[in-house]
């Protein structure tokens, strides 16, 4: 069990020069103090042999600034604990250091402030709890209210973890229900969806039916054979329109040709003629070669007549082909409309035909949609129902954990454990021989609903009475037995091995006969060392160590 050995203490409060305070194993200390020639005791520097060991701990609610002395250019606090087998040196200067064993801890993994909570065996900041009572501090737990009282026990009774698992649960469950929502919301959105789309197999199988007969029928027509043997036909007439109509080109060519023709004709014959009387067609003089000229005049104007012979026989033919190009405009008119008869129901059927599979093809579709909202609804459906499940689980690991089960119960049991400790400590101290105190989990509010608190009741001869109405001396007896109570069940329950308890005036108030029974029972529940800072001396032969702090005007000093 881990208790103090030694304080060492320099620059700290009053004390200025270092000064070594050695603890026995067990047992209970008086801090006593004076003024150097004088009766006073208060203010002679007790309660800070106390705060060192709280700064040593990091549990002091001050400070290093504020706990230097004035005259000293360094604080330093040495505090030794050990548990039988090992030393543990704590250092600070105002820096936190460990020797262990006498080596200097430089462990990586964890820094010093996490390896001294490993040796207390509880958080620093929680150990004061178990260790330390301040002077004028009210009962940590009588004057408390529930949730501090909750926030005080958990962590020390190890089932912070506990509760922050059970939050976490429900923290989950909150999730969990909101997730329900959202998922009930989108199935529902599902569902009306789904309900647009009543499209099933027999509407595909019908729909396949009838693009099928309309493409057998528009096949069994055979038409398509006839219409291009027509649309054949109608192309030869156009080609031999085509060719009339170069035809029509060439005869109009010759027929214009001829009309030059005939001009030049006639101017030439009108030279000749002039030729034939010796004269010049140029200057209508008398000329000798005329002869020449006309021969060739001749010769070119029959060259001309034998072209125009040509052209009109071009004009004639061509005349006997364009009379056939009536009858061919005839013969496609006639085929033209014979194709728009036969293509007219042709189409029709095709409409038909592209209509069903239209139609084939948007129930397909529209199945499949539906197939898609369906197995959509169905895989929804069975996450709702996991998530349902999933609800209904932790609900259970809810109540079953939380303030309602397994935690509540512990609780319970911790709270009836504190209340029997303390109605026992109670009936040995005389001025509070006559009151017992019931502490209760769970009130029932005007709505007559069950909610879980805690709540303390104080009795005297069986009657309920207010904690106002005890005296000061009552009061300090019920919050000292209560702490003691609180302290011995935890460290039972938490096993801790805190073997110490500082007391700076708890027992102020008190008679001699009720203080005398208050020191024997601190010594009996606190197995290990008790140190007690008191200013009455009536019972200083009850102590196994008296450690004397006497000030002498500028700082104090340890006689013991």
């Amino acid at each position: 069990m881990l208790r103090p050995k030694k304080l060492e203490i320099e620059g700290f409060r009053s004390f200025k020069e270092k000064t070594t305070i050695e603890f026995p194993d067990r047992g209970a200390v008086l801090i006593s103090g004076k003024y150097k020639d004088s009766s006073l005791s208060s203010g002679s520097g007790k309660s800070s042999i106390l705060l060192a060991i709280s700064f040593a701990l990091g549990i002091c609610k001050l400070p290093a600034t504020e706990l230097k002395n004035w005259d000293s250019k360094k604080i330093s606090v040495r505090l030794t604990l050990t548990d039988g087998e090992r030393e543990y040196v704590i250092v600070r200067d105002p820096k936190l250091s460990l020797v262990i064993n006498g080596e200097p801890y430089t462990g990586l993994a964890k820094g010093a402030d996490e390896k001294l909570d490993e040796i207390l065996q509880v958080k620093s900041d929680l150990a004061e709890s178990l260790v330390n009572r301040f002077q004028r501090s009210p009962g940590k737990f009588i004057n408390a209210t529930d949730s501090s009282k909750k926030e005080f026990l958990a962590p020390l009774l190890k089932l912070d973890q506990v509760e922050i698992a059970a939050d976490s649960l429900s923290a989950q469950l909150t999730q969990l229900v909101n997730s329900i929502a959202l998922k009930e919301n989108s199935l529902g959105v599902l569902r009306g969806q789904a309900s647009q789309w009543t499209v099933s197999e027999t509407d595909v199988e019908s729909a396949r039916t009838v693009y099928a007969e309309s493409a057998n029928k528009l096949s069994a027509q055979g038409l398509d054979d006839q219409l291009k043997d027509l649309v054949g036909k109608i192309g030869l007439i156009d080609a031999e329109i085509y060719k009339i109509s170069s035809v029509k080109r060439q005869m109009d060519n010759a027929t214009y040709e001829n009309g030059s023709i005939r001009n030049t004709v006639v101017a030439l014959q009108s030279e000749i003629e002039k030729l034939k009387n010796e004269i010049c067609p140029t200057c209508a003089r008398e000329w000798d070669k005329s002869r020449d000229l006309m021969g060739a005049k001749e010769s070119q104007k029959k060259a001309l007549l034998d072209k125009m012979q040509v052209n009109l026989a071009v004009i004639k033919n061509s005349q006997l082909v364009i009379e056939q190009e009536k009858n061919l405009l005839e013969e496609k008119q006639r085929l033209t409309q014979l194709v728009g008869q036969k293509k007219a129901p042709l189409d029709a059927l095709k409409q038909t035909v592209a209509m069903a599979k239209s139609n084939l093809e948007m129930v397909s579709n529209q199945l499949n949609v539906s197939k898609r909202l369906q197995s959509q609804l169905e895989t929804e459906a069975v996450q709702l129902k996991a998530l349902v499940d999933q609800k209904g689980v932790l609900e259970i690991a809810v109540d079953l954990m939380g303030r309602n089960g397994f935690l509540g119960s512990i609780f319970d049991e911790v709270l009836v454990e504190i209340e029997s400790r303390t109605n026992d400590m109670l009936a040995l101290i005389p001025n509070v021989n006559t009151f017992a105190i019931g502490i209760s989990s769970t009130s029932v509010t005007k709505a007559g609903n069950a909610k879980k608190s805690i709540s303390t009741v104080l009795y005297k001869d069986g009657k309920d009475i207010s904690v106002k109405s005890l005296s000061g001396g009552q009061m300090c007896s019920l919050e000292l037995c209560t702490d003691l109570a609180v302290r011995e069940t935890i460290c039972s329950r938490a096993g801790t091995n805190l073997g110490w308890l500082a007391l700076d005036e708890a027992m102020d108030g008190l008679d001699v006969e009720s203080k005398q029974a208050a020191l024997n029972i601190v010594k009996s529940k606190v197995n290990g060392l008790v140190l007690i800072i008191d200013h009455s001396t009536e019972i200083k032969e009850g102590f196994e160590k008296v450690v004397e702090v006497e000030f002498d005007g500028r700082q104090s000093y340890v006689s013991s």
